[in-house]
């Protein structure tokens, strides 16, 4: 994320207030739940799957930003993630 993608996203957070941002999150998240069900159903449309995973994305940085002691807990299950890779070879 760049910085002026961060300003755009303390900007949403400062407007709508994080507790509605928690809220849009949830709403966001259901969203992309029913285009993954519609994918493996084969009814999936376009690009609406990329649409959702994009908004969550978009959701999941604000959260970030807002609870910046998820970045360390992060890398400590990105290294755990990359050990289990590393031993199923």
């Amino acid at each position: 994320m760049d910085w002026e993608d961060e300003k755009i996203l303390h900007k949403a957070i400062d407007k709508w207030g994080i507790e509605l941002q928690h809220l849009m999150t949830i709403e966001e998240c259901a969203e992309l739940t029913k285009e993954i069900i519609k994918e493996f159903r084969g009814k999936g449309r376009g690009n609406a799957l990329w649409e959702e995973i994009a908004d969550v994305s978009i959701m999941i940085d604000q959260l970030t930003i807002h609870h910046p002691e998820v970045k360390k807990i992060k890398i400590k299950k990105m290294l755990r993630l990359k050990k289990l890779v590393e031993e199923s070879k």
